[in-house]
């Protein structure tokens, strides 16, 4: 029985149950409201229910944890109130979906109890307290969600089915040291927890050797960062942390989102070769010293590069008029020099921030050939000579920062 996506509204009735052979009920993205009826979890064939997206709410039914039948279950995006339910041994529930409810307490330590669960979201709740032992009981689980929740601790080891795992914005502490337990890892999203220590340096080698989502900011982590060069990472984001230095970073074909942002790197910024799919470097508000590695401007799909809040010198590199994909640069508040000839190839630009450098230089009159440019800062420089006409020429320009420099027009 499929009603999805319709807007009937109302209780769901009791009389359901009378339908001793239904084995899917679909009533998702409707006006339901009200309780779940506890007979749902008795039906002897039902293998799917799907209440997703309407507006119950009471107590989710332990009944529906015990059914010998039931596979499917997905509750997300409703009312749902109280504790997480009891479960029993009985259930071979493979996906459980309760995420964007309002559940709260602990998760109660007989979910271990469903050897079969593979799939469980419960993201988006107001959950709290540790994960119990017996999660680890879960060998089958290989997609967990609980972003958004208050969950402390630590994660429950080992999962060696563990395919991707969410949980972001939460109160887990401690170590990560752990994640060695956890082989089968391609997506680790931890972001805006309390964790500390060290990361392993070989963490995306020999721990994580599958790993392509990497998600860990907004922690206190520390120490050098992992080496990144020759895996399968495309996207990491360590921003807002405590590390101190970058190591190498190359051969990563796969890569497109590299966020290092917000820490205490202090060194020079490694060569970035063989990541031809990269389109977002953020290594801002750190302490990186020395020059800009020219070949920065030999990544062909770069479309954000933020080099912005740190200690680089000397000029920006020629090889950046390479970058015909670039919507956004930000290099300000640095200690470069040199010209500015090397925008005119950049046609795509949108937002060009090189305030509060040493930048001697024209601004070439090629300017008016970026027909996309919003935002031009280039205030508290050198710049020098007649402001380009080419400049008010640029419809699409909406901040314009010239102040602090030599020119006059």
């Amino acid at each position: 029985l499929n009603l999805d996506q319709n807007s009937i509204s109302g209780n769901i009735p009791n009389s359901i149950c009378n339908l001793n052979n239904l084995q899917t009920l679909q009533m998702g993205f409707n006006l339901f409201e009200g309780n779940v009826p506890d007979c749902l979890g008795m039906l002897p064939q039902l293998s799917l229910l799907s209440l997703k997206a309407n507006r119950l709410g009471g107590k989710v039914p332990n009944s529906l944890f015990s059914s010998s039948s039931l596979v499917h279950l997905l509750l997300s995006g409703n009312f749902f109130n109280g504790s997480f339910p009891e479960s029993s041994d009985k259930s071979i529930l493979h996906t459980i979906e309760l995420s964007q409810n309002q559940l709260t307490g602990q998760i109660p330590s007989s979910l271990g109890n469903i050897k079969s669960l593979v799939h469980l979201r419960i993201d988006s709740n107001e959950l709290s307290g540790s994960l119990p032992e017996s999660f680890s009981k879960l060998e089958n689980l290989r997609l967990f969600h609980a972003d958004h929740n208050r969950i402390s601790g630590k994660i429950p080891s080992p999962l060696p089915r563990i395919e991707v795992l969410r949980l972001s914005h939460n109160l887990f502490n401690g170590s990560i040291e752990y994640l060695k337990e956890f082989p089968s890892l391609s997506w680790l999203v931890l972001t805006g927890n309390s964790l500390s220590g060290k990361l392993d340096p070989e963490l995306f080698y020999s721990v994580l050797p599958v790993l392509s989502r990497f998600e860990i900011g907004e922690n206190q982590l520390e120490g050098d960062f992992p080496m990144l060069s020759s895996c399968l990472l495309s996207y990491v984001n360590a921003s807002y942390n405590r590390f101190t230095y970058l190591p190498k970073l190359y051969g990563l074909p796969q890569a497109t989102h590299i966020i290092l942002n917000n820490n205490l790197f202090e060194c020079s910024i490694p060569p970035i070769q063989d990541s031809s799919q990269l389109k977002v470097l953020d290594l801002s508000s750190n302490q990186f010293y020395g020059s800009i590695p020219s070949v920065l401007g030999t990544l062909p799909s770069l479309q954000f590069l933020s080099l912005e809040n740190n200690r680089l010198s000397g000029s920006i590199p020629v090889q950046f008029s390479g970058l015909t994909s670039l919507i956004q640069l930000y290099l300000s508040n640095n200690h470069l020099i040199g010209s500015l000839d090397f925008i005119t190839s950049l046609l795509q630009l949108e937002t060009l921030s090189i305030r509060n450098n040493s930048i001697s230089s024209e601004i070439p009159p090629g300017i008016g050939e970026l027909n996309g440019l919003k935002i031009f800062d280039v205030s508290f420089n050198r710049i020098y000579g007649r402001i380009p006409e080419e400049l008010f020429d640029l419809k699409t320009l909406s901040q314009l920062y010239l102040n602090g420099n030599l020119m006059w027009g």
